[in-house]
């Protein structure tokens, strides 16, 4: 049976960072480490994928997280369309498909996530997209060369950006979606309102409070049905309702599953030498003391390093406080901390087209922030406030003041 030291199981950006540590905190992991990706390309960066790579002002090549050369110099194999069954703890053997095995010391699962996809009526027509790899990007930006309108379900990260995409090509783009407000998962109200508002504006439509009941076509779709009564035309439709970590593996392996793949403070499976990281974990959240799965860029970017390093021996907790961006039109936004845990929002200065600065507080605690428009600088002392739970009681002033220096509230 062959063999490796070091295992890391899927080929996103935590797969990606988290080899790039390993290597370089354990020298003797060149040439022992070895990548198992189901898709056909080396890990690459997904945000892309429903901004500039869609809309075609980004290019293939600004995708890979390393180039190709990385991983061959770094000892570092990398085995394409490659899935992994399961895993057998007490004997430190992957199973994987077609009868093949191979035995490790030390492994990482990093199988992301996968889209919660539509099972009403009409689910089988033609013209249904998802967007999770670069394929389905490719194939959505080829079929909508000949789109004249289009519908987004959902109003999230996601669907706002592929929105945003859609409409600035020109193609009449309907948002549908069952929450109250766009991005409602920022527990925002203004900001929400203006965001829909400046999407209103470049022409997209929305129906909030609402979802599709079944879809319409004879082989292609081309009319959807919502609950609410509304008949929407479409030349094509891509739904952006959320994912599902991909437990399979995790499931199969016998290891503990809940809303994602469990692990420890410092990324560890309750098996020791078996990580976990990025989209599909399940951790305690150091700043907030509460357990969370995160799926964003940054997220799996860093717990990566972490995992990575752990990997080599390190024992090292991931405490980062997490943040969210998107770019959105010629906006770019960023959403620090946990949002959905605040009890007031406060304006720092005032929202307008290119700047906005919003504390969310929780029991005068500052929670989270949303930024647009605003220096780095502020991004950095955002994350510091956040991460020392600071009491801001009585100072809500120095909150909307914003000639006042954010190093106050320390």
């Amino acid at each position: 049976m062959e063999s490796t030291r070091y295992l890391i199981i899927g080929g996103g950006l935590a797969a990606a960072t988290a080899a790039e540590e390993l290597v370089r905190a354990d020298e003797t992991a060149r040439g022992a480490t070895v990548i198992l990706t189901a898709e056909a390309d080396p890990p690459y960066h997904r945000p892309p994928l429903s901004k500039g790579y869609l809309t075609g002002t980004g290019s293939r090549d600004e995708l890979p997280v390393h180039p190709e050369e990385f991983y061959a110099a770094n000892g570092i194999e990398v085995r394409f369309r490659t899935r992994a069954r399961l895993i057998d703890p007490a004997s430190r053997v992957c199973e994987l498909e077609l009868n093949r095995s191979i035995a490790f010391e030390k492994a990482l699962i990093a199988t992301g996530a996968f889209p919660v996809r539509f099972e009403g009526p009409g689910r089988a027509l033609e013209g249904i997209h998802y967007l999770r790899t670069v394929q389905d990007s490719d194939r959505i930006r080829r079929a909508s060369q000949d789109w004249n309108e289009v519908a987004v379900i959902g109003a999230g990260f996601l669907g706002m950006e592929l929105a945003a995409a859609f409409a600035s090509r020109g193609i009449r783009t309907t948002v549908i979606s069952r929450a109250r407000s766009v991005l409602d998962r920022m527990h925002n109200p203004e900001v929400s309102a203006f965001l829909q508002r400046y999407f209103e504006r470049r022409g997209v439509r929305f129906l909030l409070e609402d979802e599709p009941y079944g879809l319409l076509g004879s082989g292609e779709v081309n009319l959807i049905h919502t609950r609410r009564g509304e008949k929407v035309p479409c030349d094509g439709v891509v739904f952006a309702v959320g994912a599902a970590p991909n437990v399979a593996l995790a499931q199969a392996s016998r290891l503990s599953v809940d809303n994602g793949v469990v692990v420890d403070s410092c990324l560890q499976t309750a098996v020791p030498g078996i990580y976990a990281a990025g989209d599909v974990a399940n951790f305690p959240d150091a700043v907030f003391g509460v357990r969370r799965r995160v799926e964003h860029w940054d997220n799996a970017d860093s717990q990566g390093r972490v995992a990575g390093r752990n990997l080599a021996g390190a024992q090292e907790r991931f405490d980062r406080v997490s943040m969210f961006f998107t770019d959105l039109f010629d906006l770019s936004l960023e959403v620090w901390g946990m949002p959905a845990e605040g009890d007031r929002i406060v304006l720092r200065g005032e929202l307008s087209d290119r700047s906005l600065f919003a504390w969310h507080l929780r029991d005068g605690v500052v929670n989270a922030a949303v930024l647009m428009g605003r220096p780095q600088e502020e991004a950095e002392m955002v994350e510091r406030i956040i991460r020392a739970r600071v009491n801001v009681s009585g100072r809500i002033a120095l909150l909307r003041d914003p000639r006042r220096p954010l190093g106050d509230l320390l």
